[in-house]
């Protein structure tokens, strides 16, 4: 394919990002189904349940941002099933390229910071909504970050060479582990993929993988797939989901975004926040660098542990809410 080909492809799948965004008004919904397009790989599940990272669940990573490193992983999904840990080091190589251009290139990742409200007040989302204009930076960075992505499918995978291939700890990945193994409730291919998110998504300090597996697994179960939803009802779903994100009191339903508002509240006050670099008080350089860490880091493993007993707990509550 020669340059202006290139060129007019990746621009192409911007559009559609764009496109996808103002029918679904779900960030990493919209890039996830972009990039499910892109490379002709149609994964309901994780669609479904990456529908959960909207607005950074609480603020924090933006969900393009987490969207598209999930996205980098889905692409290589074969080859994280087949290889080893180098492949998985590779991929998140990626990520972390990808995580830092984007940062690079619009002044930060996290949500709360880029379009300046607070999603789960009243006052926050009607200042996003009206008169408009805080969307618009929005679409610009899907559109150029879809055309990032599309750029990096022709990119080998870096060859990475690791300290330990064994024993190796993935906060995302572990929970929706423990989550499948108690409950049931999982898909293979998010799991697998899920590894991008460790360090606060490709090591970036942002959304603590621990509470995003959770989330995860949530809407895994809960949530909806926006792929042939119409217009309205996408945005019926959004504002629903909103007024239970920031809701005063428990609701006694069994939304999807209850079940985050449930998980990320309890979450943020036993760990003192939602974002990785906060609660471990660092940065992370690399695979190596990030395992080491976390194999001796006991506050990291007991959030691992929480995230798999609350989600456990919501989901056992919400499915006796159907019962009745």
């Amino acid at each position: 394919m020669h340059t202006l080909e290139k060129t007019r492809y990746g621009a192409y799948w911007g559009r559609r990002a764009v496109y996808n965004l103002f029918r679904k008004f779900n960030c990493p919904e919209a890039t996830m189904q972009t990039c499910q397009d892109m490379i002709g790989r149609e994964e309901d599940g994780v669609l479904t349940a990456i529908s959960g990272l909207v607005a950074g669940v609480k603020g924090s990573t933006c969900g393009v941002v987490s969207g598209g490193a999930l996205g980098l992983g889905l692409m290589h999904a074969d080859e994280l099933q087949r290889d080893g840990v180098g492949t998985e080091a590779g991929v998140m190589a990626l990520a972390s390229d990808y995580v830092k251009g984007f940062d690079q290139t619009y002044g930060t990742t996290l949500c709360s910071e880029r379009t300046n409200v607070d999603f789960w007040t009243l006052r926050g989302l009607l200042r996003y909504l009206m008169p408009g204009h805080r969307m618009v930076p929005c679409m610009i960075h899907i559109h150029g970050s879809l055309k990032r992505l599309c750029e990096m499918q022709e990119v080998d995978l870096p060859q990475i060479a690791v300290d330990n291939e064994v024993n190796n700890i993935h906060c995302a990945r572990d929970v929706l582990k423990g989550i499948r193994e108690r409950t049931g409730v999982g898909d293979p291919v998010l799991e697998k993929i899920s590894m991008v998110l460790d360090g606060g998504v490709a090591y970036s300090g942002g959304l603590c993988g621990a509470l995003a597996g959770a989330v995860l697994a949530i809407h895994l179960l809960l949530g909806d797939n926006l792929r042939e939803i119409s217009l309205p009802r996408s945005y019926y779903i959004f504002l629903k989901g909103l007024t239970y994100l920031r809701a005063e009191e428990e609701q006694d339903c069994d939304h999807s975004y209850n079940g985050t508002r449930k998980m990320a509240l309890p979450f943020e006050e036993s760990a003192g926040s939602i974002n990785c670099r906060e609660i471990t008080g660092r940065d992370f350089s690399g695979w190596d660098d990030f395992q080491s860490h976390i194999r001796s880091a006991d506050r990291c493993r007991e959030l691992i542990e929480f995230s798999i007993s609350h989600a456990c707990q919501i989901l056992e509550e919400f499915d006796s809410i159907n019962r009745d």
